[in-house]
């Protein structure tokens, strides 16, 4: 789905050398919102903030809305 290669294209820039920016990041939270994945997007976020690049506002509201739409509070607090 729409998820698994939001993930796949991720992969291959940075295969090819290229440095995925914080919309590259951000489409994949995205893709991790639609698909309900809520564990994906806190793996995707965390490892965006470890290539450090600095997560916006967008990228906040796709994880913590991930996060309650799984009932999962607490892990969308500790953001």
């Amino acid at each position: 789905g729409k998820l698994e290669l939001a993930i796949r294209l991720l992969r291959r820039m940075q295969e090819v050398g290229l440095k995925p920016d914080v919309y590259s990041y951000n489409a994949v939270l995205s893709a991790c919102q639609d698909a309900e994945d809520w564990q994906m997007g806190l793996a995707i976020f965390e490892e965006m903030k470890k290539q450090s690049i600095m997560p916006d506002i967008y990228s906040y509201g796709a994880v913590i809305l991930s996060c309650s739409l799984a009932m999962q509070w607490e892990w969308a607090v500790n953001l």
